[in-house]
């Protein structure tokens, strides 16, 4: 019995109060109420408790989200500058994963970057003139965040430990293995796709390593493999033989894939509790 007065006494204090006692009450709602409403009305909307909370909370969140997204993009633009300009004073090294250059703009890892920069540079000019984003900037976003993405990977879990790690971020590499790929897959999770981001859509991120993958099959057909360290295999995957090489093709496409869908899971949970009525 106490309890049962204790929650007929917190309810009492809970249930909101009409300014005009006056007035009848419109009739109950005969849809059935949730349990939550009928235990704890004190976490209702229309509660007490409820309007000590800060309502505007969700749109001051999506508000830093956005600001934060635009900084991202301003810094991606000016690391891909400033990793350019750097790339075009390297001279090629023992390893044969830097050239000097033009020559620099046969690496995945280089493309890659500069579609970043790029997909960055323009989505600023949207931002700018405060017009919404269109569905192939939406789709540039994700391979490029998802193709820096595979770069980031690659070089932590292979050509680090194959090379040293020191030697992976030296020069431009510090800004294309490394800084650039993080803020473009942070920039991404943070931007809201209105919609877009489906899993039919993250089909679309596995384009770049599939056409850069043909390209560079061809080259080697055309022109052989040529002899280390002028190779057309530059990355080596041939290394091990066709097969080997072409299993490597595969798994770069399939885990470019897998980045999307990591991406596509982050974004929606970053944006899970800060949409309005959510």
């Amino acid at each position: 019995m106490e309890i049962s007065a204790i929650i007929t006494f917190v309810n009492t204090l809970c249930k909101p109060h009409s300014p005009y006692p006056h007035l009848k009450p419109q009739a109950a709602d005969p849809t059935p109420a949730h349990p939550t409403e009928l235990l704890i009305p004190c976490l209702q909307p229309s509660s007490i408790l409820y309007t000590i909370l800060d309502p505007k909370l969700p749109e001051r969140i999506n508000m830093i989200k956005e600001n934060t997204r635009k900084i991202l993009n301003i810094l991606i633009v000016a690391l891909v500058v400033t990793g350019t300009i750097v790339m075009f004073q390297n001279r090629p090294s023992a390893t044969g994963l830097t050239a000097s250059g033009f020559h620099n703009l046969k690496f995945f890892t280089v493309l890659s970057n500069e579609l970043a920069g790029l997909t960055a540079l323009v989505q600023l000019i949207f931002d700018i003139r405060k017009t919404k984003t269109v569905k192939p900037l939406f789709y540039l976003k994700l391979m490029s965040a998802a193709a820096t993405g595979i770069t980031f990977l690659v070089v932590i879990g292979f050509l680090g430990p194959l090379y040293g790690h020191s030697k992976m971020y030296q020069g431009s590499n510090l800004y294309f293995h490394l800084l650039v790929p993080l803020l473009c897959m942070a920039e991404f999770i943070l931007y809201n796709h209105d919609g877009l981001l489906t899993f039919k859509s993250t089909l679309t991120a596995m384009l770049p390593p599939i056409v850069y993958g043909l390209a560079y099959i061809i080259n080697i057909l055309i022109n052989g493999v040529g002899v280390w360290p002028k190779s057309n295999d530059w990355y080596g995957f041939l290394n091990w033989g066709p097969a080997a090489g072409a299993v490597i093709f595969i798994a770069v496409i399939l885990f470019t894939w897998g980045i999307s869908l990591l991406l596509m899971l982050f974004n929606r949970l970053a944006g899970k509790r800060t949409r309005p009525g959510k």
